[in-house]
């Protein structure tokens, strides 16, 4: 898994969900070790969303990618806004 653009993901479940709820992700990627009562969660609203679920190898690899230093079970690309300004994980 290559390096991400920090700029336009979220990473950890309430980011992700909370995200979601916005309507504001494009795809989500899924470690394929994190805890199962997760990736429940995740897959169910994504299928709720029609959102993509893209496989991660590991969450040491997840969190690498996102440039963090922990493992993360789940990380959200996000849209863009109109005009092409950054979906900041904060608005």
């Amino acid at each position: 898994m290559n390096k991400v653009d920090t700029k336009n993901i979220v990473v950890g479940l309430k980011q992700t969900l909370s995200q979601m709820k916005q309507k504001n992700v494009t795809a989500v990627f899924l470690a394929l070790d994190a805890d199962e009562e997760i990736k429940n969660k995740i897959r169910a609203h994504c299928e709720n969303t029609n959102v993509e679920i893209r496989d991660a190898k590991s969450m040491r690899l997840l969190g690498k990618a996102c440039a963090i230093s922990r493992p993360a079970a789940c990380a959200a690309i996000l849209k863009k806004k109109k005009g092409g300004e950054e979906i900041n994980a904060n608005d």
